[in-house]
């Protein structure tokens, strides 16, 4: 038996292997609930700027890249899709008689097939492809109200948090090495100022080696990104106290409230429902004109479909944009106020029609992470009757 003793709250634990969920770094050990009042878990996305250390990169360096990046979207896209279909084959069918949904059946996916050659990333893709079919299980197998969802190429290909470095080139640059399908990649991420915080959490990462998280690569429009997780320090304020609530409204997108129902601030999101009617009213007319009766030459509808598929990524990048400025907005002001605690609550989503809300509280909930501010979701209070009532004018409610 061995002794592990928390380097923190000096918790100890006799076990014959260091204890779930506790963490060696370097030799020092922290429990769980050290770990986490003292570290925060974040992504970090960079685009990629060149294969290459200098320069842009030469024309035989970007076909190499991308025929590797190929190859290994489709080994990743192919494994997730047969991974989805053997988990749907190897559950349950429900019966007429069934009144409750059974349990997930066991399987042991990554054992079914040969994964020579990217094991590690394999592993990933099919605890992945796993947990989200867990989590859709119940629609899919027993309401029949979803669908087997179909992974799309270019699937993002992971990597272990062993198998890439980061390394500081002298100009300030980051260079960015994992494995791949066939080799090595090596890829240069951007810097410049508006990647001002990107570059100092990666700098963390190259000096801890030992927080490093999994990292993947996938491609975002036309551009190649790289996504890399690790643990950042987590921001503490004993002075804090105070809770501000945050809820959507009918008239107003989000509100801010302090603890009396007095209302700190709003987001109207005018501009953001002129954004969305702006991008439906183009989708229909768009399908207007595709229709079989127009005769339009195949090359003008290609073309149509490419200007439409434009607007589209356009009208979606805006709306992340509004999103992430907003959770930052209500986050810093939380700061600035001391607070400790944030509340969000969406019961109410009428102001927009088509609205990613799932993406707002998760953004919420991580800059909260970074800032040391606890986050609650009320929302699952609304289900026994005990949530606030969603604002209206963000006045008092």
């Amino acid at each position: 038996m061995t002794t592990f003793t928390c380097s923190v709250s000096g918790k100890t634990v006799e076990a014959n292997r260091i204890p779930r969920r506790w963490k060696n770094i370097s030799g020092t050990y922290y429990c769980p609930e050290a770990w986490k009042e003292r570290y925060c878990i974040r992504a970090i996305v960079v685009p990629v700027a060149s294969p290459e250390a200098i320069g842009k990169g030469s024309p035989e360096a970007w076909k190499e890249l991308r025929a590797t990046l190929a190859n290994s979207w489709s080994r990743s896209t192919e494994a997730a899709n047969w991974a989805l279909r053997r988990l749907l084959a190897n559950d349950v069918t429900r019966e007429p008689q069934a009144t409750k949904c059974p349990p997930m059946p066991s399987i042991y996916l990554y054992g079914e097939r040969d994964w020579t050659g990217w094991s590690q990333s394999a592993s990933a893709v099919l605890r992945t492809v796993e947990q989200t079919y867990r989590a859709t299980r119940y629609e899919i197998v027993w309401r029949g109200s979803r669908s087997l969802p179909n992974v799309k190429y270019p699937y993002p290909y992971p990597i272990h948090n062993a198998a890439w470095r980061l390394s500081e080139l002298p100009d300030g640059g980051v260079f960015f090495d994992a494995p791949l399908i066939g080799g090595r990649a090596s890829m240069r991420l951007r810097g410049g100022h508006q990647y001002r915080r990107q570059l100092t959490g990666l700098r963390w990462l190259i000096e801890h080696p030992e927080l490093r998280g999994e990292a993947s690569i996938y491609q975002r429009g036309n551009e190649i990104v790289v996504k890399v997780v690790g643990w950042f320090p987590r921001k503490t304020d004993e002075k804090r106290s105070g809770t501000l609530f945050l809820r959507t409204g009918e008239t107003k997108f989000l509100v801010g409230l302090n603890e009396k129902d007095e209302r700190l601030f709003l987001f109207p999101g005018d501009r953001v429902r002129e954004w969305l009617v702006r991008h439906e009213n183009g989708l229909q007319r768009w399908h207007d004109s595709m229709k079989a009766e127009m005769r339009r030459p195949k090359r003008a509808s290609r073309k149509n479909a490419e200007d439409m598929q434009n607007r589209a990524e356009k009208c979606r990048n805006r709306i992340n944009s509004f999103i992430d400025e907003t959770a930052a907005q209500c986050v810093n002001h939380a700061v600035r106020r001391q607070l400790a605690r944030i509340v969000y609550n969406d019961e109410c989503q009428t102001y927009f029609r088509q609205f990613p809300w799932y993406r707002v509280k998760m953004l919420l909930q991580q800059k909260c992470n970074a800032a040391g501010i606890e986050f609650e979701y009320s929302s699952a209070a609304t289900e026994a009757g005990t949530a606030r009532k969603p604002a209206t004018d963000g006045v008092s409610t």
